[in-house]
């Protein structure tokens, strides 16, 4: 395709293909302009003798119809072009080709090229791309309705008809929660010994008037030794106690001596706080970690008591502090 020769090599047509397809999408040609220049370029194949074996050119040029440069009508006239059969024109009134006349020069002419002829040839595959195309597009719109549906049910199923808790950062299907207990109390699965974050839901005991944050997937149980309250338990172990008690004889009690005389149960104390109407103890007990948080009222005492092996430290620090810190009487 140069200029003074008779020979055509797949790598020049492949470039004037490509310079065509980018005037066109800078709009420098019409869609009708670009597709009748590409024609007289796969006509001029006519003209011209390959400088490699025909199955090779084919090869080459291939990838513009992957590409969508040429269309598969394109190919296929390209292809009974080069191997002697009759080539069918792809422009009514192509502009005038001969082994003198440069690509740059077809790109360059009169832009009066009348596209009737080529509209006409064109009209049954453009209905027939254009049915395609929107068939293609009708099939999507279903998948996707089908895909976005199928979520919702899914969402709506873990909303309403089974509670999910989190282990770990996942999250892990409980089933058979009663509506009117803000606790589950089936067996999740077990988490992992690392850290973990959980989602909270609040506990109250009225009689009490004192709340706490507890984590959703702790198994809520009745406490069985006189004390008002409830527990939360996990499989691994770990124990939390919520109660009020009335039975003390607190009016003659101050918080320092309730501090004093709970401190004297336990042999190692390893963190201690005293406060104005409440205290904290924390350390080691038949080898297990316990915590105590309780305040000491006018006429009663509420008290958090956590009770978990030591190697479930780490894994609880972070519940330990949130619930520590969300127990107080209202």
């Amino acid at each position: 395709m140069n200029q003074d020769s008779e020979f055509v090599n797949s790598s020049d047509f492949i470039e004037h293909i490509k310079k065509l397809k980018k005037l066109y999408d800078s709009e420098v040609l019409t869609f009708t302009e670009y597709s009748e220049k590409k024609g007289q370029l796969i006509n001029e194949l006519k003209e011209l003798r390959l400088l490699e074996k025909k199955e090779d050119f084919l090869l080459n040029i291939s990838g513009l119809s992957n590409s969508n440069i040429i269309s598969t009508e394109e190919l296929n006239a390209i292809k009974n072009i080069i191997f002697g059969k009759s080539g069918k024109m792809l422009a009514n009134n192509p502009l005038p080709m001969s082994n003198k006349t440069p690509v740059k020069e077809l790109v360059q002419a009169d832009n009066s090229i009348s596209s009737e002829n080529y509209s006409k040839l064109n009209t049954g595959k453009s209905k027939y791309s254009t049915g395609l195309i929107i068939g293609s597009v009708a099939v999507l719109i279903a998948i996707s309705a089908f895909i976005i549906y199928s979520l919702t049910n899914v969402l709506r199923k873990s909303d309403t008809d089974t509670p999910l808790k989190l282990s770990g950062d996942k999250r892990t299907e409980v089933a058979n929660e009663k509506k009117d207990n803000p606790i589950i109390k089936t067996e999740p699965t077990k988490p992992t010994n690392t850290p973990i974050t959980s989602a909270f839901t609040t506990y109250r005991n009225p009689n009490y008037n004192l709340s706490i944050n507890i984590p959703e997937y702790l198994i809520k149980y009745s406490l069985t030794d006189g004390k008002d309250g409830h527990g939360f338990k996990y499989s691994d172990g770990f124990d939390m106690k919520v109660y009020g008690n009335n039975n003390e004889n607190l009016s003659n009690i101050s918080v320092s001596e309730a501090y004093s005389n709970e401190l004297k149960k336990y042999e190692s104390v390893t963190y201690k706080v005293l406060k104005t109407d409440w205290f904290v103890i924390s350390g080691y007990d038949n080898g297990q970690i316990y915590y105590i948080k309780k305040y000491i009222l006018k006429n009663h005492s509420i008290t958090l008591f956590i009770l978990m092996p030591k190697n479930l430290k780490e894994k609880y620090d972070n519940i330990v502090t949130d619930a520590s810190k969300s127990f107080r009487p209202d």
